[in-house]
């Protein structure tokens, strides 16, 4: 734990009412909770328990951290109070390594899942690092049937293989199961995989070894189409929270893609987002990092909105564009400040 943070930081969450579509909704009280600054650690580096603009965290059952270390291309694993444990990954597109992985998720046996962005695809590891398999990328002429290879996407929809062109897909029209651009993903309680393909403009749901079971979403702003959505999180009854990044708002669906709720819209009010980027479930709670109004949102499973703390700057409980989120255990909330290059982790307060 960084030592020269104080213990406890109360900050106080600001209550801005929100004004949507010309009417005025309700926003947080003056007696909604507040957030306390309990831990942070990390500083700008390449060393064990360092970061490179990281994005992704996840905690497990026992409150282990893991953390998309993005720009040093590796996944860090601290304890709750963020001692380093460990870590694995180097650049590239073999096993265990990452081109800019981005998001983390871990299920119930204790498994974890990164999106690795740059190379398409989804790994599975032990808790260890040691590699259980990976999907996601589009298999190269030539390649054993359900074997990932070197071939490559970008986010116009070009397939290479070895290094050559081989093929280009409809960006509105992309294959089911495969990948541009993951970011999101998390893990329901029977073991399916959710996954934020943000060039792909959609969700995409994979068993636990990777077959494809289901997708849904389209490039577009209406009702259940999505833009770059960055990550999605699952509430106790498997509905899927999605932070519908370009788009500035949150969709809410059923575990098969029927959609909900919306809420959000471009904005500083409270409510109202600007490319958000993280979001996690907790209870009857959703928390969001509103990423270019450098602070965390807290709204209802409906939308309606809670509270909301930080404000951009590098001091203690401030924030340089958060990105990932993750609630742990008592409550804690542990956000990654990625231009700060570190982890903060806050307490709701009642």
């Amino acid at each position: 734990m960084n030592s020269c943070l104080p213990r406890y930081l109360t900050l106080t969450i600001a209550c801005v009412a929100l004004a949507a579509c010309g009417q005025a909704a309700a926003g947080p009280s003056d007696s909604a909770p507040q957030a306390a600054l309990v831990g942070a650690w990390g500083t700008r580096g390449s060393g064990a328990g360092q970061f490179e603009s990281p994005s992704g965290i996840a905690v497990d059952g026992q409150g282990n951290v893991y953390v998309a270390d993005t720009g040093n291309h590796r996944i860090q694993k601290f304890t709750a109070d963020g001692l380093f444990l460990g870590q694995w990954g180097a650049p590239g597109d073999g096993d265990g390594q990452f081109l800019s992985p981005t998001g983390v998720a871990v299920d119930g046996q204790g498994n974890v899942y990164v999106a690795d962005t740059g190379n398409h695809r989804i790994q599975k590891f032990t808790p260890e690092g040691r590699s259980l398999g990976k999907w996601g990328v589009p298999q190269a002429p030539g390649a054993p049937s359900g074997v990932p290879t070197s071939a490559s996407m970008d986010r116009s929809g070009a397939l290479y293989g070895d290094g050559a062109f081989e093929t280009k897909w409809d960006t509105h029209a992309r294959p089911a199961g495969v990948l541009v651009g993951p970011a999101g993903v998390a893990v329901d309680g029977a073991g399916q995989v959710y996954v934020a393909d943000v060039w792909g403009h959609r969700v995409q749901k994979f068993s636990a070894d990777g077959m494809f079971l289901a997708g849904w979403g389209s490039q577009g702003s209406g009702p259940g189409q999505l833009d770059e959505p960055y990550a999605l999180a699952l509430d106790s009854s498997g509905n899927v929270y999605v932070a519908d990044t370009d788009n500035d708002r949150v969709q809410k669906f059923d575990s098969n893609g029927r959609l909900l709720a919306t809420w959000g819209g471009w904005g500083a009010a409270s409510g109202r987002f600007r490319g958000p980027r993280g979001i996690a479930v907790s209870g009857e709670a959703v928390f969001i990092t509103d990423w270019a109004n450098h602070r965390v949102q807290v709204s209802s499973l409906d939308g309606r909105p809670l509270a909301h703390w930080g404000m951009p700057g590098s001091g203690p409980g401030q924030l340089q564009y958060p990105h990932g989120i993750a609630i742990g255990p008592h409550g804690r909330a542990y956000v990654v400040d990625q231009r700060n290059h570190r982890v903060q982790v806050f307490k709701m307060q009642e």
